[in-house]
């Protein structure tokens, strides 16, 4: 955690989850890793990533600054129907009000295509615009 994170599960403090530079060892081609936060390494992925089919994002960034940077840097590649997969979405400060902040500054709309059933905790959502 590059922050300090408050939700109603647990507190997290910074650097909590810090793998000290290692990534998982997966015997998957499909699979490439960039160590570091998504304001250091979003950018160098978007800049070779290339949309083939239906774009899916799980998005597992927690906190609110950093699931609007996610968000915002990846406007571009977000076209109508994309979906987004949101793991912590019930901690209504973060995952959630990223979302609606982002969804205000450009001007998207989006419906709930699956929710869990303890608070919203996961939730996927496609853009309809």
């Amino acid at each position: 955690m590059p922050e300090d994170w408050k939700n109603i599960l647990s507190d997290r403090p910074k650097g909590t989850w810090d793998c000290h530079g290692e990534t998982p060892k997966i015997d998957d081609e499909r699979i490439q890793f960039f160590k570091g936060v998504f304001q250091d390494t979003l950018d160098k992925f978007l800049q070779n990533y290339e949309i083939n089919n239906q774009l899916v994002i799980h998005n597992d960034s927690d906190l609110y600054s950093s699931t609007l940077y996610v968000l915002t840097r990846s406007h571009n590649i977000m076209k109508k129907n994309t979906i987004i997969i949101f793991d912590e979405f019930s901690n209504v400060m973060d995952e959630f009000r990223a979302l609606e902040d982002y969804c205000s500054a450009y001007n998207r709309k989006y419906r709930v295509i699956a929710a869990t059933e303890n608070y919203y905790q996961q939730i996927a959502i496609k853009f309809e615009n």
